[in-house]
């Protein structure tokens, strides 16, 4: 178990490869389907957090988000915003 902060986090690559994955049962639905229908119960039975499920990565930009947003959308921004600090799938 790693401690709550920047080195508790996903990379981009990490909510990229989730997006990839997922994307047929995602399509067009928001954070609260993503949560709800498969972060959840991915982490139930460990009850562990998503990063520390995956491997948690330390990362420089917190990033907050909007749950009625697309995660399509979230997940392009990120990727908008990673391209532009050049660190790609980091």
């Amino acid at each position: 178990e790693s401690e709550p902060g920047p080195g508790r986090a996903l990379s981009m690559g990490q909510i990229a490869d989730l997006y990839e994955y997922f994307q047929d049962f995602i399509v067009d639905r928001d954070m609260h389907y993503v949560a709800n229908n498969l972060i959840k119960p991915l982490t139930r039975d460990c009850k562990k957090s998503y990063a520390e499920l995956i491997g948690p990565k330390t990362v420089e930009w917190f990033v907050s988000h909007y749950w009625g947003q697309e995660f399509r959308e979230f997940t392009s921004s990120l990727r908008k915003h990673a391209e532009h600090e050049g660190q790609g799938r980091a």
